[in-house]
């Protein structure tokens, strides 16, 4: 009886071995995974030999994170219970399985209709830039194309990310990075769509972050880099809108600013739109603090601390500051200088919703508010010099206001002073990169000069903002008609005509 029941023991301490060893390979497995080290998740996959519930789903999760969602979904489907990021494969498999695929050098992206085709080279074209232009900065080594998913509504956004519908709908959300992809909402959902070039390189900068560091990088500081780097133009420093900076003037005087920790788990949790763009202008500030103080190598260092997982405190100690607090100290003593001088504004924001909501503009001061309420009705009656005359009292009050600089433009436009017009839109195309009505005035306003190389200028960055606006394809068309430019005229005779 002995040898047996020594056997036996044997038997049992094996089988009790190879359980720890399934169970540790597990959660090495599942870290690999969630720290987008695929490559290494691959290999011990290949020498795990289970059929259980776990290794279904690991399998599945690693499936998911690859882009191979029909293999993700035939393993979620065969778990007995499943979690959220089961539920977000199985969606994005249904979701996107119809979807029709464009690629280029880095990125494939995934959108759900031929009418998404109009604007998908241009999205194409403006991450490849910002490929380039930011990967060196990140230290980013390229292995697989990076996967962009087209959305066609909040919910969608919400069922492929777990976000609440309703934190999506409070604070605008219009794209997120997760589970090594970039998701964003058409243009076609915002009512005159969005900056969509400039939200694709953001989305990019926090996909750089997320691998680079292997997903060890805070909230705050993942949106401060994005924030900084998202800007348009290469050859000119990144700025904040004249009037985010005052609001951020107006809420840092109430001591309403947002505490970075509010910033975890994400910027769609924040209350309100307005403590988005407050979270926004603060931690883009941080970037062009620390840049002004390290230099732009100081992003590169960052990242290689967060990756080696180093404590906060010994991350802002080795840029000099005593320690996290001490740098939050200094932080906000630059916060407060870099306002001193900003406007103050009484209700001017800016607010985009979307298009079963009401029109989205820029709102002035009272004060102004009068003026131009005057400057409507005359523009109505087509008394445009007496409407221009109210529109630049306006326009006089509190902070630069592309919303009554545009009426003014516009104004003029009626009135053959095209000239003037875009003397005045000239001004504020830095200062409100992603008012889209700035863009197409500019437009109108170069064609009546037969400023054709100023106006297509204009109008690709009109098109950058809502590709769907039929307008901006009919003054191409009468641009490259002039010109004689065959090629680029059927192009947009057959955006025009996918429109329809």
């Amino acid at each position: 009886m002995r040898p047996f029941q020594y056997s036996i023991l044997i038997l049992l301490s094996t089988q009790i071995i190879a359980l720890a060893d399934d169970t540790s390979s597990y959660v090495v497995l599942e870290n690999l995974i969630d720290s987008l080290e695929f490559d290494k998740a691959e290999d011990l996959i290949k020498k795990m030999d289970s059929g259980d519930e776990k290794f279904i789903y690991l399998s599945g999760k690693l499936n998911f994170y690859l882009g191979r969602y029909r293999e993700a979904y035939n393993e979620f489907s065969k778990l007995s219970s499943q979690d959220y990021v089961a539920k977000c494969a199985i969606n994005s498999h249904e979701l996107t399985k119809n979807y029709i695929s464009s690629e280029s050098e880095h990125f494939k992206i995934l959108y759900p209709s031929g009418r998404d085709e109009v604007f998908i080279d241009y999205l194409l074209e403006g991450l490849e830039e910002g490929f380039k232009r930011f990967k060196h900065i990140f230290g980013f080594v390229f292995k697989d194309k990076i996967r962009i998913e087209i959305l066609r509504s909040q919910k969608e956004l919400s069922d492929l990310t777990t976000l609440p519908v309703e934190a999506i709908e409070k604070t605008n959300t219009i794209a997120v990075t997760k589970f090594n992809k970039i998701m964003m909402l058409s243009p076609e959902t915002q009512l005159e769509g969005y900056d969509y070039v400039n939200t694709a390189i953001h989305e990019l900068i926090h996909f750089f972050i997320s691998t680079v560091t292997s997903e060890r990088t805070p909230v705050w500081i993942h949106e401060s880099l994005a924030r900084y780097f998202d800007h348009y133009r290469e050859d000119k420093h990144p700025g904040l809108r004249p009037d985010t900076l005052a609001l951020l003037k107006y809420r840092q005087k109430n001591r309403t600013l947002v505490k970075f920790e509010q910033i975890h788990p994400s910027m769609a949790l924040l209350p309100t739109q307005e403590d988005t763009e407050i979270a926004f202008a603060e931690v883009f500030l941080v970037s062009e603090f620390l840049i002004k103080r390290e230099g732009i190598q100081f992003v590169k260092k960052l990242m290689d601390m967060l990756k080696r997982d180093m404590e906060v405190d010994e991350i802002f100690r080795r840029f000099g500051f005593s320690n996290f607090s001490g740098f939050e100290n200094e932080f906000f003593k630059y916060l407060e200088k870099r306002i001193e001088k900003a406007g103050t504004v009484e209700h001017l924001f800016y607010e985009r919703v979307q298009k079963k909501g009401k029109k989205s503009e820029y709102l002035g001061d009272v004060g102004a508010m009068k003026y131009v309420k005057i400057g409507d009705l005359l523009f109505l009656e087509k008394l445009y010099n007496a409407a221009f005359v109210e529109y630049d009292k306006a326009s006089k009050y509190g902070t630069l206001n592309p919303h009554i600089e545009n009426r003014k433009a516009f104004t003029l436009l009626q009135i053959g002073r095209a000239s003037d017009a875009s003397s005045i839109l000239e001004q504020i195309v830095d200062l409100y990169p992603d008012y889209l009505t700035t863009f197409i005035n500019l437009a109108r306003a170069y064609i009546s000069q037969k400023d054709y190389s100023k106006a297509l200028s204009a109008l690709d960055r009109a098109v950058r903002i809502n590709p769907f606006d039929k307008e901006i394809y009919l003054m191409y068309i009468k641009i490259f008609s002039e010109q004689g430019n065959q090629f680029e005229l059927d192009k947009m005779k057959k955006k025009l005509n996918i429109l329809k």
